[in-house]
């Protein structure tokens, strides 16, 4: 990221949110779709060779751009959209809009692709199975293109996208349910088609079951000034990353700031990051760099905000052996009821007093020494079915038993989380395992 980017990072810090609460909210503000409104017939038509000029009531009629079709639809009814090719489209505001949300989703075996899809104060839209396109000519070939909420974009979801990035900046109950981004390799002194799916001063946004992946540094990088990461999350309310995967990341799998005026009002509150598998982020260089990093996850730049990190859960992640969890320092941050349990990591950050460790297990690849007496010590390796690098990696806990099973009491602070990675469910009635996934017993 050019130094202007990163300068506006400076001071930050986050927070994290209980699952039950943010549940809660996701419900009640019907972030989900339902199924009848998924497989209801569709009452509006987008094609490649359509015009806006058009009623777009019917597939003869088709409009040209999902903004038309958005202000065509009646809350509740089904946009299909044709395969092809589209170029990038930009959904507005409809004043007056009122649930239940409109649908996008592409026609019966349809392939759609979109030069880039962008929501600029929209609301109660859900958009799913479609793909961005990879950008051709440098710098940043090879690049998705991104998804972008903006300002007053209430009510998105997003489900099994294909795209180069997920970003939301003042944008409040946003889901991303499934879906793959990457790769989005960081481009110096140039525009990108994406970004480094940044979570920017938003409320009540929950991503679970997505992959990031491949968001590294281009070679313009190694002359300037860049910083990158597969996650940034920068001020936020209710903001949860649950039962993701993390892999071929630049510096940080997820960066947490408070950085700029806005995220030093907002603060973090009521931020969880669980059930999670996170593999080492890559150090980079000219010569190609390693994964080296030993914080794949980092709290930083709170002593910019009176607001700090405040009710923050890293809970339940099961991390690669060699990377963990990074604190800020800075002694005039604000951290007040952070937890950090039953996580499986490395351990290189001294111990810090403002923050509750529990049920952890960390491996020996790193820096020796717990932080509180429910935490265990084990070997150079942690107890995943694959512990590779990369796309193959395998953080599944191993069949024979090891010292993550049955470790953590339900009694814990916040409870076992309710869902592994895969969606099981943990128990209810013993203690739960340590990491991201229940061991089937």
């Amino acid at each position: 990221m050019p130094w202007a980017l990163l300068s506006f990072r400076r001071g930050s810090r986050s927070c994290l949110a209980t699952l039950s609460l943010v549940g809660a909210l996701v419900v009640a503000a019907g972030l989900a779709v339902a199924p009848a409104a998924e497989a209801a017939a569709p009452k509006v038509f987008v094609s490649p060779n359509g015009s806006d000029g058009r009623s777009c009531k019917s597939r003869q009629a088709a409009c040209a751009s999902f903004d038309r079709a958005y202000r065509v639809a009646r809350p509740g009814q089904v946009i299909q959209v044709a395969g092809g090719s589209y170029p990038g489209q930009t959904i507005r505001a409809v004043s007056g809009r009122r649930g239940p949300r409109i649908v996008f989703r592409p026609a019966p075996r349809a392939r759609v692709v979109l030069g880039g899809l962008t929501f600029s104060g929209a609301d109660r839209i859900t958009v799913q199975g479609m793909r961005t396109r990879v950008k051709q000519g440098e710098p940043g070939a090879g690049n998705r293109g991104g998804i972008f909420v903006g300002p007053g974009s209430r009510y998105i979801t997003l489900r099994r996208m294909i795209a180069g990035s997920i970003s939301t900046w003042k944008a409040d109950h946003v889901l991303v349910r499934g879906g793959r981004y990457g790769p989005c390799h960081a481009v110096w002194n140039a525009s990108n088609v994406c970004d480094n799916n940044k979570i920017d001063v938003s409320t009540n946004v929950t991503i679970q079951g997505a992959v990031f992946h491949d968001l590294r540094f281009d070679q313009s990088c190694f002359g300037g000034d860049c910083h990158w990461e597969c996650m940034y999350i920068n001020g936020g309310r209710n903001v949860t990353i649950k039962r993701s995967k993390f892999y071929n990341c630049a510096l940080y799998d997820i960066f947490v700031t408070l950085s700029g005026d806005d995220a030093r009002r907002m603060g973090h509150r009521r931020l969880r990051i669980q059930n999670n598998w996170f593999d080492t982020p890559w150090t980079e260089s000219r010569s190609g760099g390693a994964r080296a990093r030993p914080h794949a996850v980092s709290l930083a730049w709170c002593q910019n905000s009176p607001n700090g990190y405040r009710d923050v859960f890293v809970r339940f992640n099961s991390f690669q052996r060699n990377t963990g969890i990074e604190l800020d320092g800075n002694r005039s941050c604000v951290f007040e009821g952070v937890r950090v349990i039953g996580n499986m990591m490395g351990n290189a950050s001294p111990c810090d007093s403002r923050v509750r460790y529990a049920y952890n297990l960390l491996s020996r690849a790193l820096r020796g020494g717990r932080c509180s007496s429910t935490e265990r010590i084990g070997g150079n390796r942690l107890p995943y079915a694959k512990q590779v690098s990369g796309s193959g990696f395998n953080f599944h806990l191993r069949k024979r038993r090891s010292g993550a099973d049955n470790r953590v009491p339900r009694s814990v602070y916040g409870g076992c989380a309710v869902r592994d990675i895969d969606f099981q469910r943990r128990p209810l009635q013993r203690r739960c395992d340590i990491g991201a996934d229940e061991r089937r017993k």
